[in-house]
């Protein structure tokens, strides 16, 4: 199911609202387990109380990403880097996590105060983040598409320019990705006399450096994966990361770079790629389709990340 809707616009949780919204769900669930003591005198159905309350807390949760704190709240809990409510399985998790934390008094307040961009330790270890809804926008409006080797242009949303990524520094933070933007066209040529060969314009020196710290020169077309595989690409362009957890695929995603700026393509991998923008905003990309990017972005493989920087 879908916790956030197509199309919006919102920002990650903060600390503050993450804490009031765990007490929140914390008094509702002490306070449907006051009831049935006051009611049977009994400390066993007290407990059997609490832990119902709980499961459907958990129930909810992940199934709408919502409890009675998170709207108070006005928060909504999501599969990182998706649109998507968490799901039985990482809400699961969480909640039983969140359970042995509470053998420690102010654990999971604790774990809430320190949470960051959304997220604590907890949803950074079962894949969920929490979304403040308060400022969402359902209709998008028109975006500076912002071309890091050229001239600023204004473009309509769901045109070509409106998806580049990272191109609005103006938006909130996250943003569901939405439909998959259109292929990018070839690079662009210099003009050229008639009867000389057309001259392909500079391209711009990028690298990419892996959570490793092993920095890589992009070229035209550069592969990332567990042991990527392509002859027409060069071996010094093939680049295989290390995966014990086997997260990434063979290949499992392109880069490139041309005259006109940096792209990246999830190559159709069966854990999927997402691209964290310089402003924090998260998109998850479609398989077989080209981004655009920005310098300073941050993309996703698994349980792998590399960071685009411009070269020197």
């Amino acid at each position: 199911m879908t916790a956030v809707a197509p199309g919006a616009r919102v920002r990650p949780a903060s600390p503050m609202a993450r804490v009031a919204s765990y007490l929140i769900d914390l008094a509702a669930v002490a306070a449907t387990g006051a009831i049935g003591l006051g009611l049977t005198r009994s400390w066993v159905i007290f407990a059997v109380v609490v832990f119902e309350a709980a499961v459907v807390f958990t129930l909810t949760r992940a199934a709408t990403g919502l409890t009675l704190g998170a709207l108070a709240t006005r928060t909504i809990a999501h599969t990182f880097a998706t649109a998507h409510a968490p799901g039985l399985h990482r809400q699961s998790l969480r909640s039983l996590l969140m359970g042995v934390l509470h053998l420690v008094a102010i654990g999971p307040v604790v774990t809430a105060a320190t949470s960051r961009d959304g997220r604590d330790w907890v949803d950074r270890l079962v894949g969920t983040a929490v979304a403040d809804i308060r400022l969402r926008d359902r209709t998008p409006a028109p975006q500076v598409a912002v071309n890091p080797y050229g001239r600023p242009t204004l473009a309509e949303p769901g045109s070509t320019a409106a998806n580049l990524i990272g191109a609005d520094a103006t938006s909130p933070p996250f943003t569901d990705p939405g439909p998959a933007v259109p292929p990018i066209a070839p690079p662009a040529f210099e003009a050229h006399l008639p009867g000389t060969p057309p001259r392909r314009v500079a391209r711009p020196t990028v690298f990419a450096i892996l959570d490793t710290g092993t920095r890589v020169e992009l070229g035209e077309l550069s592969l990332f994966g567990r042991d990527p595989q392509d002859a027409a690409v060069p071996d010094d362009r093939r680049v295989a990361i290390a995966d014990p957890g086997r997260s990434l695929s063979r290949t499992h995603v392109r880069v490139g770079v041309d005259a006109s700026g940096i792209w990246v393509e999830d190559a159709n991998s069966a854990n999927g790629t997402w691209c964290r923008t310089p402003d924090g905003r998260v998109s998850q990309l479609a398989g077989g389709q080209r981004v655009r990017v920005v310098p300073g972005t941050i993309v996703g493989m698994g349980d792998r990340t590399m960071t685009i920087t411009p070269g020197s």
